[in-house]
C-alpha cells in the first residue's frame, strides 16, 4: 500500500503488519491519489460490457468473474478515465482488498487528508469514512474507491464499506457475487473475450510482428485453445514476441507441453520454460522458485546473490536434472542475467528504492511455480531461502523501508503457507533477526508480536522448555518492556531465567535474559543498589565466559555506566572525574573492537558526552554530542532511533546553553519521531518532556505546564503510574502547581509521588527524599508551617544519615526547615538554624555564591523579625524563603534518555 507520503504497509499471507506512523504536518491538497494503480495493459481491448460500467454515484459497481478475465484491467480503465477527465478529487486504490489492507488504506487516507496521525487503525478508518459523507452546504468532493481482488465480502460489510454518497463511487473486483443486497450493488459479470474481441486483440497485438499479421484461422485456433481468456492471451502475445516465433509455432509448443496443463496455465508454463532455456540455462526457474517463497513485494537483490542464496540456486538447478544436471555453481552474474530474462518475459517486476532493488513476483506466477516444486524439495527450498535471507541481512539496515522489507520476507518464510515452517529443526535464526530488527527500529509492538508467536508455535512442536522457545519468550518480554511495560516484562523474564539457569547458568541466552532483567530493574529503580549489583554480576560472568572484548561484555559495562551517571546527576559533581575517565576508557575499548559507526560506539560516545556534562559543563559535552549525531547519521541513517536519540541529547545541551536554535531542533525532532515511531513510543514521550523543559527555560511557563499535564496523562497510560519517567513528570507538575501559587494541588501531587516512590524505589532513595523535601515545603506554602516542620525535620535527618550533614541537598532541606520553623512561630529557632547554615555555607563556598547570599538574607529577615516582634511590624525585607530549590533539578531534566 502506497501513498505520496509513505504509509501503512499491510498485507495478507506474505506480509507482516507494520502499523507505523505516517503523520504529515499539514493535510495534503486535493485532488489526491492513494495506492498503486496498475498500469493499463498494452493493446487494451474494449469490451462489450463497457457500457454497463456507466453507473451513477451511490450504488457500488461489482465486476465479478473468474481469474484472468480482465476485471482489474477494466477497473484500471474506469479509474484512470475518471481521473483524466477531472471527475475526481480523491482516488483510492486498494489491491488484495481484505479487511487488513482496506483498514490500512483508510488509515492512510485519513492521515493524508486530515493531517493527523491515528495510532488506532479503527479510529483512523472511521475518520476516513466520516470524511466521505458530504456535509450540507459544503463544496462537493467527488471520490472513487476501488477495492481490487475482494475474496470475502463479509469482511468489508462489518464497518468498512464506504457510505452511499451522491458524489462517491465504489468499484469492486471479485470472483464472488454474494455482496450485501441492502447496498443495491450493480453486479457486472466479466467473462472471457467474445470471439470478436479475442480476434481484435490478437490481430492488433501481433500485427507488428516481423512475420506479418497472423491469419484469421490461426487467431481463431489460438483463442479457442486458450479459452479466449484475456490473461492467457496476453501471456501468449508476450511469449510469441519474446521468442520471435509465429502463432503456428506457438500452437505447436502448446501441444508439446501436454494436455495435463489447463488452458489458463499453458501460456504461463510455456513462458517459464522459455525463460529457463535462455542463458544462463537452468537458472530462471530456480530463481523464480526462490522468489516465490519470499514475500510478494520481493527481497533485495543482495539476498538473492548472497553466498547462501547462490548455494540454494545451485542445489535447485541440480535437483531437476537427474544425472545430466548442471552442477556448476550459480554465480551472482548468472542471477543478474536470469533476473533480466524474467523481467523481459514479464514473469517478475522490478522495484527500485533509494538503497535497494527488489524482484516482486505476481500471485499467479507464484502459485504456478510452487505447484511445480516436488514435495520433497519444498522444505529444503524454504530452509535455504531462510539461510539466504539471514546471510544477506546486513548488521545495520540503512533505512526503515529496507528493514521492513527484510522483516516481511522473514514473515513470509515463517508463515507464508499458513504454518511455522521448519519448526522441528528449532526456530530459525532469521526469525530472531527479524525481531531484533523491529525492536531496534522502535517497532516494539511488531517485535513483541513476532517473538510471542514464535514462542507459542514452537512450544507446540519443540516443547515449552526448549532453548529456542525460552529465547523467544525472553525476546517478547524484552520488547514488551522496551515499549514501556517494564513492570509487566520483569515477571516473565524472571520465569524464563529460572528455566534457562537449569539448562546452564552461563549459556549466552541465559546471560542475555539476566542482563535485560538487570537493565529493567535499573530503569525502574533509577540505579538502585540491587539492580546495579545484578549488572555487576552479569558483567563478571560475561567477562569470564565471553571475554572482556566481546560486544556483549562492553554493552554491560555501558549499562553500568548509565546507572552510575544517573547517580552522578542526582548527587552533583562528586565523583564526576572518575565517571569521565570510565566513559573515555569504555569508548576506547569499544572502538578497538567495533567500527567507528557501530551502534555501540555511538552509544559509548553519547555516554562520554553525559560524563563530560557532569565534569565540565555543556560546552565540551555539546561538541561530543554533535560528533555522535554525525556518526549516527552516517552509519545508521537519519531515521534510526539511535540517531533520533543522539539528536535529542544534542538539542537538550543547546537548551542548557540557552541557544536560540534549541526550540527548532526539538520541535523538528518531535515531528520526525511522531512520523517514524508514533506518539506512544517512549522516545517520543521523552522528547516531549525536553520540549517542556525548553519552554520553561524560555519563560513560557504556562505552556510548559500544560505540556507537562498532557505528558503526565500519556505516560500514565503508556508506561504506567509507577514508571520512573511518569513519576518524574508528576514531580514537574507539582513544581508548577507550587510556582503558580496552587500549593494545595502541589501537596496532593507530591503526596502521591512520595507514596509511589517509597513503594517502588524505597524510602531512602534520593528521588524519594527529594519528593519528601518538596512536600514539606509545599505544606508550608499551603498554610501548614507546623506540618512542614515535622516533614522537613524527618527528611533532613534521613538525608544527613544517607548523604551526610554537609551535603548540598541536606543543607537545602535544612534551609527550608529553618524557614518554616520561623513561620510556625519559633523565630529564635529560625535564627539559630540560619546562623549555623550561614557558617557552614561560608566555610565551603565563596561569599558571592547565591546559596550563601540567600541564606544570609534569610538570617537577616528572621533576626530582625525576632528583634521587632514586640512592635508587630515585620522588617522591611521581602518575606521569601530564599534558597528553596533549583528552577528545575538538573539531574531530572537531563535524565539519560537512551533508556526511554
Amino acid at each position: 500500500m502506497e501513498s505520496s507520503n509513505g504509509g501503512v504497509a499491510v498485507g495478507r499471507a506474505h506480509t507482516f503488519n507494520h502499523y507505523q506512523s505516517a503523520a504529515p504536518l499539514t493535510p495534503l491538497p486535493l485532488p489526491h491519489r492513494i495506492g498503486r494503480v496498475p498500469a493499463l495493459a498494452p493493446h487494451f481491448q474494449q469490451r462489450e460490457l463497457t457500457e454497463a460500467l456507466s453507473v451513477p454515484p451511490g450504488r457500488p459497481l461489482i465486476l465479478t468473474g473468474t481469474a484472468g478475465t480482465g476485471k482489474t484491467q477494466l477497473a484500471v480503465r474506469y479509474a484512470e478515465t475518471a481521473w483524466e477527465r477531472g471527475e475526481l478529487q480523491l482516488l483510492l486504490w486498494v489491491a488484495d482488498a481484505g479487511r487488513e489492507t482496506v483498514t490500512a488504506a483508510y488509515v492512510q487516507a485519513a492521515q493524508d487528508i486530515l493531517g493527523r496521525y491515528f495510532p488506532d487503525p479503527a479510529e483512523g478508518a472511521q475518520a476516513f469514512l466520516n470524511w466521505l459523507r458530504p456535509a450540507g452546504g459544503t463544496k462537493p468532493r467527488p471520490w472513487l474507491i476501488v477495492l481490487d481482488g475482494v475474496t470475502e465480502p463479509a469482511e468489508l460489510a462489518e464497518g468498512l464499506w464506504p457510505p452511499a454518497s451522491p458524489v462517491g463511487r465504489v468499484l469492486v473486483t471479485s470472483s464472488r457475487r454474494d455482496f450485501d443486497r441492502a447496498m443495491s450493488p450493480v453486479i457486472v459479470p466479466v467473462r472471457s473475450f467474445t470471439d470478436q474481441e479475442a480476434a481484435a486483440y490478437l490481430e492488433r497485438a501481433l500485427g507488428a510482428h516481423r512475420s506479418g499479421p497472423p491469419g484469421s484461422a490461426d487467431v481463431a485456433v489460438l483463442a479457442e485453445r486458450l479459452g479466449a481468456l484475456p490473461a492467457s492471451l496476453a501471456l501468449a502475445v508476450r511469449h510469441i514476441a519474446a521468442e520471435d516465433i509465429d502463432v503456428k509455432a506457438y500452437l505447436r509448443r502448446l501441444e508439446d507441453r501436454g494436455s495435463d496443463v489447463s488452458a489458463a496455465h499453458a501460456p504461463l508454463r510455456l513462458t517459464i520454460d522459455a525463460a529457463n532455456r535462455r542463458h544462463p540455462a537452468g537458472v530462471a526457474l530456480p530463481l523464480l522458485q526462490f522468489a516465490a517463497v519470499l514475500a510478494e513485494e520481493g527481497a533485495p537483490k543482495q539476498v538473492l546473490t548472497s553466498e547462501a542464496g547462490l548455494r540454494l540456486l545451485t542445489w535447485l538447478r541440480a535437483s531437476r536434472g537427474g544425472e545430466k544436471a548442471d552442477r556448476a555453481p550459480v554465480t551472482a552474474d548468472d542471477v543478474t542475467r536470469a533476473t533480466q530474462v524474467l523481467y523481459d518475459l514479464s514473469l517478475v517486476d522490478r522495484r527500485e528504492y533509494l538503497t535497494h532493488v527488489t524482484m516482486p513476483v505476481e500471485a499467479p506466477v507464484r502459485r504456478d511455480v510452487l505447484a511445480d516444486v516436488p514435495a520433497g524439495v519444498l522444505p529444503g527450498l524454504v530452509y535455504g531461502a531462510a539461510e539466504a535471507l539471514l546471510d544477506g541481512w546486513p548488521e545495520v539496515e540503512d533505512n526503515q523501508h529496507f528493514a521492513g522489507n527484510l522483516r516481511t520476507n522473514a514473515f513470509a518464510l515463517l508463515w507464508g503457507r499458513g504454518d511455522g515452517n521448519g519448526m522441528r529443526r528449532g526456530i530459525h535464526p532469521v526469525a530472531f533477526r527479524a525481531g531484533r530488527s523491529a525492536g531496534e527500529w522502535g517497532q516494539f509492538a511488531e517485535a513483541q508480536f513476532l517473538c510471542a508467536r514464535l514462542a507459542a508455535e514452537a512450544a507446540d512442536v519443540l516443547g515449552a522448555d526448549h532453548p529456542d522457545v525460552l529465547k523467544a519468550r525472553a525476546c517478547a518480554a524484552r520488547w514488551r518492556g522496551e515499549a514501556g511495560d517494564t513492570l509487566g516484562a520483569i515477571p516473565e523474564l524472571a520465569v524464563v531465567r529460572e528455566v534457562q539457569e537449569r539448562l546452564g547458568a552461563l549459556r549466552p541466552d541465559t546471560l542475555m535474559t539476566r542482563f535485560v532483567l538487570a537493565r529493567f530493574a535499573r530503569m525502574l529503580t533509577d540505579a538502585g543498589p540491587d539492580a546495579m549489583a545484578a549488572l555487576r554480576s552479569v558483567l563478571d560472568d560475561r567477562t569470564r565466559v565471553l571475554g572482556p572484548e566481546h560486544l556483549d561484555t562492553l554493552r554491560t559495562r555501558a549499562e553500568l555506566l548509565f546507572g552510575r551517571l544517573a547517580e552522578g546527576h542526582r548527587e552533583g559533581s562528586a565523583g564526576a572525574f572518575a565517571l569521565l575517565v570510565d566513559a573515555e576508557m569504555l569508548l576506547a575499548d569499544v572502538e578497538a573492537v567495533a567500527r567507528p559507526g557501530h551502534q555501540q560506539t555511538i552509544v559509548a560516545r553519547h555516554l562520554l558526552s553525559v560524563a563530560q556534562l557532569l565534569q565540565d559543563g555543556p560546552l565540551r559535552a555539546a561538541e561530543i554530542a554533535a560528533q555522535a549525531v554525525a556518526d549516527a547519521r552516517a552509519a545508521l541513517g537519519p531515521e534510526h532511533p539511535v540517531t533520533l536519540d543522539c539528536r535529542k541529547w544534542a538539542a537538550y545541551l543547546d537548551v542548557v546553553q540557552g541557544k536560540a536554535k534549541a526550540g527548532a531542533e526539538l520541535t523538528d525532532l518531535l515531528a520526525d519521531q511522531l512520523r517514524l515511531l508514533g506518539p506512544d513510543h517512549p522516545g517520543t514521550l521523552s522528547t516531549r518532556g525536553f520540549v517542556a523543559v525548553w519552554r520553561e527555560n524560555s519563560g513560557d511557563t504556562e505552556r510548559a505546564f500544560q505540556e507537562y499535564l498532557a505528558l503526565l496523562a500519556d505516560r500514565r497510560r503508556v508506561l504506567g503510574p509507577d514508571h520512573p519517567r511518569t513519576l518524574e513528570t508528576l514531580h514537574a507538575v507539582a513544581d508548577h502547581h507550587s510556582s503558580r501559587g496552587d500549593a494545595m494541588s502541589a501537596v496532593v501531587a507530591l503526596s502521591e509521588l512520595v507514596s509511589r516512590r517509597s513503594r517502588v524505589v524505597g524510602p531512602d532513595h534520593l528521588d524519594t527524599l527529594s519528593a519528601r523535601s518538596d512536600l514539606g515545603r509545599c505544606r508550608g506554602e499551603a498554610g501548614d508551617p507546623l506540618g512542614a516542620v515535622i516533614d522537613l525535620a524527618a527528611v533532613a535527618a534521613d538525608q544527613g544519615r544517607i548523604l551526610g550533614p554537609d551535603h548540598d541537598v541536606t543543607l537545602l532541606t535544612r534551609h527550608k526547615l529553618a524557614w518554616y520553623r520561623g513561620k510556625a512561630g519559633d523565630a529564635e529557632g529560625a535564627v539559630a538554624a540560619f546562623t549555623d547554615l550561614v557558617a557552614e555555607r561560608r566555610a565551603a563556598l565563596s561569599e558571592r555564591d547565591p546559596r550563601v547570599v540567600d541564606t544570609g538574607k534569610a538570617l537577616t529577615y528572621w533576626r530582625r523579625l525576632a528583634h521587632e516582634s514586640s512592635t508587630g511590624q515585620p522588617p522591611d525585607l521581602p518575606a521569601h524563603m530564599g534558597e528553596t530549590r533549583p528552577l528545575l533539578p538538573r539531574w531530572r531534566a537531563s535524565r539519560l534518555h537512551a533508556e526511554d
